[in-house]
């Protein structure tokens, strides 16, 4: 088994989305995902200069997260249901749950697991052509976050 001081690719990052039900309990829908994007936290931050010679105050607001998006390749028979699923969730509770694996295995490296809560805001469904393009079509969720990661 690999260190845990092992440097991380973005290939050893588990991915998965859980969807919440009516009354509010996750797990009406969870699926795997292939890429992450977004989710990074900022605060703003501002510089006050005082009068008589005092030195510069820096202040931070409050922190926040930027919508996250999560993406995969399109299987039709995993994700025609997904996309309608996904589709009339708009507005919906979320998690996403993403964490480290050790390299060639699915096990989760300690305390690298990460969950953001939020709402779904989007999908993006398969682009399509009609000139036999060769490129993989993918289905898109666009998460707006609520709070910081736990």
């Amino acid at each position: 088994m690999a260190s845990t001081d092992m440097l991380v690719q973005e290939g050893h990052v588990a991915i998965a989305l859980s969807v919440a039900d009516a009354n509010g309990s996750f797990g009406a829908f969870d699926s795997v995902w292939d890429t992450f994007d977004g989710g990074s936290v900022r605060a703003s931050s501002r510089t006050y200069r005082p009068g008589g010679g005092a030195p510069e105050e820096l202040t931070v607001g409050f922190p926040t997260v930027e919508e996250i998006t999560l993406s995969r390749g399109y299987r039709v028979g995993r994700d025609t249901r997904a996309e309608a699923t996904l589709l009339s969730s708009i507005g919906h509770m979320c998690q996403v749950t993403k964490y480290v694996q050790y390299p060639y295995s699915v096990q989760e490296v300690p305390e690298t697991r990460r969950t953001y809560t939020g709402r779904i805001v989007g999908v993006t469904t398969p682009k399509g052509r009609s000139d036999g393009g060769e490129d993989i079509a993918t289905l898109s969720v666009t998460i707006g976050v609520q709070g910081l990661p736990k």
